[in-house]
């Protein structure tokens, strides 16, 4: 029995001590993006001003029917659907066992929203900075798509709301996110992928997602969940 517990509690020790590295590890990288960010703005502001003409945005369009299941089967997994939808009703309606629920109104920020999305995926070693939480929340959704992952974000207002203009960008910034994982799962291992599903609780009708990134215009388009 003794042997047991000093097994346990050097399993305990090694858990800590492989967390304290990954944090480490996250950090440093962070540190060295943003040196490269850093000499990457110091390199632009070194050369000489050239007016060139405003290019028109790109318009980057992402099709919500084009996620595949195990059965090569296109089906929607962008949603929306009316407020206070009952939660076994959604599983209920996808099809799946269980899922997140996430508050809109708590997603002020990127960091809230990464945040957020960790704590529901038991994470207990929560990065503070904006690039670790990034590629922290990378590696989790990838491999909750190799299962099934459905997301459900309750409480988004109406477009009158000032507020829904504040967490429009952090909303699609999730489903593009969810776009990426599946789509890095499907071109590197198709034969393991699971099932996935954004579904956004919303006062009102919310047929596209379309925020600026830069020159770009993501566009999502979303579903009505029956």
């Amino acid at each position: 029995m003794e042997e047991l517990i000093k097994r346990v509690e050097e399993l305990e020790k090694n858990t800590q001590k492989s967390s304290r590295e990954r944090e480490l590890l996250l950090n440093r990288i962070c540190e060295l993006e943003d040196l490269v960010e850093d000499l990457t703005l110091q390199l632009k502001k070194s050369k000489k001003t050239i007016r060139t003409p405003v290019a028109p945005k790109e318009s980057l369009a992402i099709n919500n029917a084009s996620k595949k299941t195990n059965a090569q089967e296109d089906e929607p997994w962008l949603f929306y659907c009316p407020k206070n939808k009952p939660y076994e009703e959604i599983l209920r309606n996808l099809d799946f066992s269980e899922g997140y629920e996430i508050t809109s109104s708590a997603l002020v920020s990127e960091e809230a929203l990464w945040t957020q999305i960790l704590e529901k995926m038991n994470e207990e070693e929560i990065p503070k900075k904006l690039t670790a939480l990034r590629k922290l929340v990378s590696v989790q959704l990838s491999s909750a798509c190799h299962h099934e992952l459905l997301i459900i974000v309750r409480g988004i207002p109406g477009n009158e709301n000032p507020l829904f203009q504040l967490i429009l960008p952090h909303i699609a910034t999730l489903a593009e996110y969810v776009n990426i994982a599946w789509s890095e799962v499907e071109n590197s291992n198709p034969e393991l992928l699971g099932r996935i599903a954004l579904v956004l609780e919303c006062e009102q009708d919310l047929k596209v997602l379309s925020v600026d990134r830069g020159d770009t215009r993501l566009s999502l388009y979303v579903e009505k969940l029956l």
